[in-house]
């Protein structure tokens, strides 16, 4: 299916992906609620404090998204302006399996073993990140392990 783009291309489409799906699962379940005169348009807290158990746990999975989309985002273009996507391509379906792991707990469970393995997920991705701002910081300077 991508097998014209660079990993790190594909992987950057596929967290766009996710991220449309959840907020699509989000935004029908609400308007579901909307439409069926369970809920007023502009009640929705960012929280989701007193929402049904599934739709907290999506409202998390997409908050937890974005909040950690920036960092990745910035990753992905810096390496991009510096012609460096190389150094991101070998971990990249990795890091998307990490991602892809962390939200489909988000939404299945909050056991106590599901958070644990959720936990492993995020700082796979956070390992990952961490791994290539270095590699980047080391090609822009010129210094041993780029």
């Amino acid at each position: 299916m991508f097998e014209h783009l660079e990993p790190i291309y594909a992987v950057s489409l596929a967290y766009a992906a996710l991220f449309l799906g959840v907020l699509i699962i989000m935004g029908v379940m609400r308007v579901g609620l909307v439409l069926r005169g369970k809920r007023a348009p502009g009640s929705f807290a960012p929280d989701a404090k007193e929402e049904a158990p599934f739709l907290k746990r999506v409202t998390r999975a997409h908050a937890n998204i974005y909040e950690n989309l920036a960092i990745f985002a910035v990753i992905v273009l810096v390496a991009f302006a510096t012609d460096q996507t190389e150094l991101l391509n070998g971990l990249a379906y990795i890091f998307l399996a990490a991602r892809g792991i962390q939200t489909s707990i988000h939404l299945i469970s909050t056991s106590n073993n599901a958070v644990t393995v959720r936990a492993l997920a995020f700082f796979t991705q956070k390992g990952i990140e961490i791994y290539w701002v270095g590699m980047l910081l080391c090609s822009a300077t010129g210094t041993p392990g780029s």
